[in-house]
């Protein structure tokens, strides 16, 4: 707001199209300049207003390739005096954009959610501990695992998952001899089952 001279909501339309990410607005500042920024964002033409349901959060001209958007301060008065419900969907859809489409903010993956969001000011590849107590991988979002990367996580993880279905499968359909202490399955007939070893057991 300060650098542009801007109100908040056209420097938050600003940021919106560049998914928050302040260092590439700066540099498209730099390199195209200020009135290049604008034109990029969509800031030109009239508006006729069409709410998108994809990835942006930008509300923009209907007209065959134009990518002017609509001004917040217009899309706010004109659903304030459609609906309230209304108004607040969009202040609601202004914050996820913020959370969303920012890499280095992310909602706690608590269950249930405890709707707390995160940021990281620096390093997107760290662990955090959120107000609710939970402590996670920020950038895989699984339980804290600073010893090892995401995807050395993810395959121990299932190998840990494989190797309890395996170890439950064992218990429930398996009895070990009571000589040898081989496992031996029993797959039919009566309850009485014989080791290759020779005793036979319940």
């Amino acid at each position: 707001m300060d650098l542009l001279s801007l109100r908040e909501h056209y420097a938050r339309t600003l940021l919106i199209y560049y998914r928050w990410n302040m260092e590439r607005l700066f540099a498209m500042l730099v390199e195209k300049g200020e009135a290049c920024l604008f034109v990029e964002a969509g800031w030109t033409g009239h508006f006729v207003v069409k709410i998108n349901e994809g990835q942006s959060k930008r509300i923009q001209c209907m007209a065959h390739k134009c990518n002017a958007i609509c001004d917040e301060a217009i899309v706010r008065n004109l659903v304030s005096k459609m609906d309230l419900d209304l108004a607040e969907k969009f202040d609601r859809i202004l914050l996820e954009s913020y959370i969303e489409d920012n890499k280095m903010v992310k909602w706690c993956p608590s269950t249930p959610h405890c709707e707390n969001a995160i940021h990281v000011k620096e390093d997107e590849f760290c662990e955090v501990k959120c107000s609710c107590g939970l402590q996670f991988c920020f950038s895989c979002l699984a339980e804290a695992h600073s010893l090892c990367s995401c995807s050395m996580w993810e395959l121990w993880t299932k190998k840990c998952r494989d190797e309890t279905t395996t170890a439950n499968w064992i218990t429930v359909h398996t009895k070990p001899c009571p000589k040898c202490h081989k496992v031996v399955e029993k797959n039919g007939g009566c309850n009485l089952v014989r080791c290759i070893c020779g005793p036979i057991f319940w």
